[in-house]
């Protein structure tokens, strides 16, 4: 049996016979690039083909150890494939031995070489990233003694993710999680440290404000709301509103001056998105009327004359006998006014004042002729009189 120590890190030669007794040759092989190890046992030319050789690792040796064959004829020329090809579990502080047959295929001897391999150590960590939605983003670890990566997303290997480094060059909701990466090679797995990597969502409007017509002095609210909001701007007409940094924004009395084209500017760290443009409209409040007089006759009878209106209205009449239908409502309208007769020669003058819910007030005058009154009146008086001189006639002659 061969026996290979640890000899503070530097491997050494032996010599073994074909009964397996060890000569300690006490060359070094202190030029193999760091980290690896070799120690080698030669086979003595009097090895028969098939035969078998023990080899057994003792101490520490790190990763694991794994033994080859090669030729003997010229070992700088560098591996043939190996034909004797084991790999020991990581070794640690305990004791390892394998046995493997001598398979070489000129019968020729060989050379066993014993090689320690260091578990995979990482050298650089992943760290923490936070990045807007549709940003790229890029982990990376990196490693001595590697021979394959593995980045997994919350515990759960990522599929063709086996570099060194992990990237996502449009970063969405759902790449938001804890990801880190395996190191391994045939003897040993590390993982790095945990690196979360958080995805800030861009702002989305989910409320557009609407247009609205209001009158003057009268208030108005346009609202706006959204996803994933830090803050509101509004703006009127293109330019910024001092102040107005809430979802909505609102008006108490509305003047000429507010009418225009509203928008609200929707904003977080990532970016800023905007509603659609809100137009509003600030009428003034109006009431004609037409006619606003009517000259009719001493005889009861009826007229009537226009609302013009984009409010509210009332109408009063001067005297209980004249009556207007209607006598309120909202907006245009047709008023129809009766009057009485009137038996006076000055003639007579009715109102019908209409006042707005604004305060805005129209009188509708009726001049009622007096003159058609007085003709009458003498006509009557003239009708008496020819009856009074008829009577009177009576009474003087004397009856026959």
């Amino acid at each position: 049996m061969l026996v290979l120590g640890n000899n503070n890190g530097i491997g050494n030669y032996v010599k073994m016979h074909e009964y397996g007794h060890a000569l300690w040759g006490g060359e070094h092989e202190d030029q193999v690039p760091n980290p690896v190890l070799y120690r080698r046992a030669y086979l003595g030319t009097d090895a028969t083909w098939g035969q078998y050789a023990t080899v057994m690792a003792q101490g520490n040796f790190g990763g694991g150890v794994r033994v080859y064959r090669f030729s003997d004829s010229d070992p700088s020329a560098g591996w043939y494939e190996p034909s004797i090809n084991h790999t020991f579990s990581p070794v640690g502080n305990a004791d390892r031995d394998m046995c493997s047959r001598i398979t070489e295929e000129w019968n020729r001897p060989g050379i066993v070489q014993v090689v320690t391999i260091p578990s995979p150590t990482v050298t650089t960590h992943p760290s923490d990233e936070t990045v807007c939605e549709g940003a790229s983003f890029t982990l990376t670890s990196a490693g001595n003694n590697v021979d394959s990566y593995q980045w997994y997303k919350n515990g759960t290997a990522i599929s063709g993710a086996t570099s060194a480094s992990y990237s996502v060059s449009s970063a969405s909701a759902g790449d938001a999680g804890d990801y880190y990466c395996e190191l391994s090679n045939s003897c040993d797995v590390v993982n790095t440290n945990t690196a979360a990597v958080t995805v800030n969502l861009q702002a989305v409007v989910t409320t557009h404000p609407q247009d609205v017509t209001v009158f003057v002095g009268n208030p108005f609210t346009l609202t706006s709301a959204g996803n994933n909001v830090d803050s509101y701007q509004w703006y009127k007409n293109g330019t910024a509103i001092s102040g107005a940094t809430s979802a909505s924004y609102s008006v108490s009395s509305a003047s000429a001056g507010d009418a225009g084209d509203y928008y609200c500017e929707l904003s977080n760290s990532c970016g800023s998105v905007n509603t659609n443009t809100a137009t509003v409209t600030v009428e003034s409040y109006s009431l004609t009327i037409d006619p606003t007089s009517v000259t009719v006759s001493a005889n009861a009878g009826n007229t009537s004359f226009d609302i013009i209106s984009n409010e509210s209205w009332t109408i009063v009449t001067s005297d209980n006998l004249v009556i207007a239908t209607p006598s309120s409502g909202t907006g245009n309208s047709t008023i129809n006014v009766s009057y009485p007769a009137i038996n006076t020669m000055a003639g007579e003058t009715y109102t019908a004042t209409v006042t707005s819910g604004s305060g805005i007030v129209e009188i509708f005058t009726i001049n009622q002729d007096g003159v058609s009154a007085f003709i009458t009146l003498i006509r009557t008086m003239q009708t008496y009189q020819q009856m009074l001189a008829v009577f009177s006639f009576l009474l003087i002659v004397p009856a026959i």
